[in-house]
């Protein structure tokens, strides 16, 4: 499936670059500011490499989009998950075949709740859960397509390529 035929609001937020000058091998050339890099929202982000989208996925985590392209970064460092490591590997392989690839974002709006503490309600902005969301993104793919995109290895329960699952034992056991 194409990104340009997404006909909900996303924006293209950066392009993977290889970058061997870094230990992380990847870095991202951003699109858009840092306040909005940083933004704290849940979110949905699509891998998407010469328009085709390859991967969905959905953070929540702190420290905003800039924070949850971070963990492919440098998937090459520590003791990543193989998921972490595998889409690295692939994302990898496609600039090296000197394919694009990019990422698009859709936030979740914060919504304003009462909150109840031990003595008061409060009335606050929160976060909500991006997992219902990436779910949606996800079956709407697959009614579309009739598959998973072709990096979602967890969700349609297919094993990582033989080469990727010999290259994560490898790193972890330091070799």
């Amino acid at each position: 499936m194409k990104i340009s035929n997404v006909k909900t609001n996303i924006i293209k937020c950066c392009s993977f670059y290889l970058n061997n000058s870094s230990g992380a091998l990847l870095s991202c050339r951003w699109y858009i500011d840092k306040n909005i890099q940083n933004q704290n929202n849940s979110r949905i982000y699509f891998i998407v490499v010469d328009d085709i989208i390859k991967k969905i996925g959905g953070s929540g985590c702190k420290g905003g989009i800039k924070s949850t392209l971070s963990f492919y970064n440098s998937a090459n460092q520590g003791k990543p998950s193989i998921s972490r490591f595998g889409i690295q590997k692939l994302i990898i392989e496609s600039l090296e075949k000197n394919k694009i690839v990019d990422v698009y974002l859709m936030f979740i709006d914060s919504v304003e709740i009462n909150i109840q503490g031990l003595n008061e309600i409060k009335k606050c902005k929160v976060n909500i859960s991006f997992k219902e969301m990436e779910s949606l993104c996800i079956d709407d793919y697959v009614k579309i397509e009739r598959c998973y995109p072709e990096w979602n290895y967890q969700e349609s329960g297919n094993p990582w390529p033989k080469v990727i699952q010999e290259s994560y034992i490898k790193h972890r056991k330091g070799v």
